[in-house]
């Protein structure tokens, strides 16, 4: 606006102004202001613009006193505005300008502002570069994308060297299984004095790669559970007996109702 008012040759007047914008603030400075009759719906007003020269691309603001003066109302709630002498003729507010696509904006995001990369002065030039120059190569990368994967591979290559395989057992084997005893001091028992594995026990069939099903050699049509690859130990003799025997994994079946009376927490019936 500012650079259409000079085209026109209108004159402009320097003066000092405090403003109060929209945030409550108020701001003193230096402004140039200059009047122009503006034409609304056939009608003359004379309207003073207040330009600021040192603002970006030269603002130029147009008062609240324009209201008052040209005899304005607006009914914002309608979007319509009209003359205070004649409220039955309204006017709907103005189309939209024109604004750039998500798209556009997006994509200029990474722009500098005007005179941005002019802002600093040599001094201030030579001393960020010295700031970045030990930082260069920290962004680079240190090897080829190649040779960072070859070398993640011979890592997991030597690794795999120190693992030792998982043994395979077969169905009908005989095995101790970890015990995790407790102890009972009304018994005598001892947690630390009693053995770690108890058993034999003799595998039934293989449920994944690190756990088998087993039961006991007395009743092997019964399992008792399955168990972890970590808590067998192949037993080489049939001769040792069970010391404390494995109860069924699981939730034991619910017993059967019969058919009577029930007594409740008293005895009664």
């Amino acid at each position: 606006m500012y650079q259409v008012f000079k085209d026109k040759g209108l004159i402009f007047q320097e003066t000092t102004l405090t403003m109060s914008l929209a945030d409550g603030q108020q701001t003193p400075g230096e402004v140039l202001t200059t009047q122009v009759i503006i034409e609304i719906e056939g009608r003359s007003v004379l309207t003073r613009f207040i330009i600021l020269p040192k603002a970006k691309r030269n603002r130029t603001l147009l008062g609240t006193d324009f209201l008052s003066s040209a005899g304005l109302i607006l009914d914002v709630k309608n979007a319509c505005w009209y003359f205070w002498d004649n409220s039955t003729l309204k006017y709907p507010f103005g189309e939209e300008l024109d604004t750039p696509s998500i798209a556009e904006m997006s994509s200029n995001t990474s722009q500098l502002k005007e005179r941005e990369s002019e802002s600093l002065t040599s001094f201030q030039k030579e001393k960020l570069n010295l700031l970045l120059e030990p930082f260069q190569n920290v962004s680079q990368p240190r090897a080829e994308a190649t040779t960072i994967l070859r070398q993640q591979d011979n890592r997991k290559f030597y690794a795999d060297k120190k693992r030792k395989a998982a043994p395979t057992y077969q169905p009908g084997e005989h095995f101790f299984v970890a015990s995790y005893p407790w102890s009972n001091a009304a018994q005598g028992k001892s947690a630390k004095l009693t053995p770690r594995r108890d058993g034999p026990y003799v595998i039934l069939t293989q449920r994944s790669p690190s756990s088998y099903e087993i039961a006991s050699l007395d009743n092997p049509g019964v399992s008792l559970g399955v168990y972890h690859i970590s808590a067998l130990t192949p037993c080489n003799s049939d001769t040792v007996k069970t010391l404390i025997p494995l109860r069924k994994r699981g939730r034991p079946p619910k017993a059967s109702k019969t058919p009577g009376r029930r007594r409740n927490q008293r005895g009664r019936m």
